[in-house]
């Protein structure tokens, strides 16, 4: 899988970077979400993809919660260095809801969800 980063992709990469929450690095990163390009992604059917093949340093630079249209939950976690992003992780909080991405306007810290 070799592709340009969707616009929700990028929009969705674009926000976690602007949201830091209280314990997590500031950046600066290299390059703009919507020039990352996607090599690959996981086989199970939820949206989760990879921006970088070397695995090689990364953490989680970035932790939200999303909630899809229809009420569902998923979970997110960019990953990636200190000077590049690597992944973004999207995983089940509801059952099949890390199988759609979820609309921006959905996205909140944990640290402010209640």
């Amino acid at each position: 899988m070799n592709r340009r980063i969707s616009e929700a992709e990028a929009a969705i990469v674009g926000w976690l970077l602007e949201h830091p929450g209280p314990e997590e690095p500031m950046g600066p990163w290299s390059v703009a979400p919507t020039d990352l390009a996607v090599v690959g992604g996981c086989d199970c059917g939820c949206r989760s993809i990879d921006f970088d093949g070397d695995p090689s340093g990364v953490r989680p630079i970035r932790d939200a919660t999303a909630v899809l249209p229809d009420g569902r939950q998923s979970g997110l976690i960019l990953w990636g260095t200190s000077t590049r992003v690597h992944s973004l992780e999207v995983y089940d909080v509801d059952e099949d809801a890390s199988h759609e991405l979820p609309p921006v306007s959905g996205l909140r810290r944990w640290d402010e969800t209640e």
